[in-house]
């Protein structure tokens, strides 16, 4: 019950019953004084707990907010500006504290992850170089999802989070596709004989850019009309929804970027080595390349000019090589 201090004289002729049945004035029974207490007693851990509720402000980034809370707590215990009692302390929870959880999980799921990504690309590929090339393009990818978020003043959170992993597995896939486009017309005039300079090797790795350019634009102009609608819409989630389709929209762009014009230069300085290695030692192209996937063997007939009796030929030579 809340009272003033004017309504004092009134407490005190308040009456209450006695065990006789006569009216007693709480004026005889004791005197009212006005204390300041909680009105909710919350515990947690068995513990008596208080809570101090923050909004911060649009911008401010929840860990370094925390980071320089902690940061000032410290100074000021050790000033004596702020003094617990013996089994008081201070915690940081709610998106803090969610945040820390998921840093320490990060911690030892993303290397696991890393390694698994580079096992299926190595399997995928059978050449470590290859499965590198296609990982160059995570970091990339990322660099726009930073930009990103950094314009539209997003601070790190668990919705963006999700949105920096989506972008990772996009940037993963668009890698595979294009360097899959380029290995094939690679291998196919491996096989045709028709790879001896290294304007050869620029050609070939030309034909399966530009194959994969119209699949790759209708890719990327499909996903961003898909996920542009969320970044100015507003309702019950949208705050959520804008910070997971901000990182994947600037991981679009730079993952376009990347796959059209910088896998296709490393894949062709790479592959220009190896063919200046085997002019070097004096041995065929398809000894220095080594093991050739299942897939990059054959080629449709709609892909291989001309006839396929050549070509078979050379297939069954580079299968064979070890």
């Amino acid at each position: 019950m809340s009272m003033k201090p004017m309504d004092t004289d009134d407490l005190r002729d308040v009456t209450v019953r006695s065990a006789s049945g006569a009216p007693v004035p709480l004026g005889l029974l004791g005197k009212p004084v006005y204390v300041t207490e909680p009105g909710v007693l919350r515990t947690e851990g068995s513990e008596l707990v208080g809570y101090v509720y923050i909004d911060l402000n649009s911008g401010v980034d929840v860990e370094s907010y925390t980071r320089e809370g902690e940061d000032s707590l410290r100074r000021a215990e050790d000033n004596g500006g702020v003094q617990l009692a013996p089994g008081e302390r201070v915690e940081w929870s709610g998106q803090p504290q969610l945040l820390a959880a998921g840093k320490r999980r990060l911690q030892w799921i993303a290397p696991l992850v890393l390694f698994v990504m580079l096992g299926l690309l190595y399997w995928q590929f059978r050449s470590l170089t290859e499965a590198l090339i296609v990982l160059i393009s995570v970091p990339f990818a990322l660099v726009g999802s930073v930009w990103t978020l950094y314009l539209l003043h997003y601070p790190m959170s668990a919705p963006v989070w999700a949105g920096l992993l989506s972008t990772v597995g996009l940037a993963m896939q668009t890698g595979v596709v294009m360097v899959v486009y380029i290995d094939e017309a690679f291998q196919r005039r491996v096989r045709e004989g028709r790879l001896r300079t290294r304007e050869d090797i620029i050609e070939a790795h030309a034909e399966g850019t530009v194959r994969r350019l119209r699949p790759k634009i209708m890719t990327v102009s499909t996903m961003a009309v898909g996920l542009m609608p969320l970044l100015w819409a507003d309702g019950a989630g949208a705050e959520i929804m804008k910070r997971v389709a901000a990182p994947m929209l600037g991981g679009l762009a730079t993952s376009a970027f990347l796959t059209l014009e910088v896998l296709p230069v490393l894949y062709t300085l790479w592959r220009s080595h190896q063919l200046r290695r085997s002019i070097r030692d004096g041995v065929p192209l398809e000894t220095v390349i080594g093991m050739v996937p299942s897939w990059a063997r054959t080629s449709a007939p709609s892909m291989v000019p001309g006839p396929l009796a050549p070509a078979t030929s050379m297939n069954s030579q580079v299968g064979s090589t070890p």
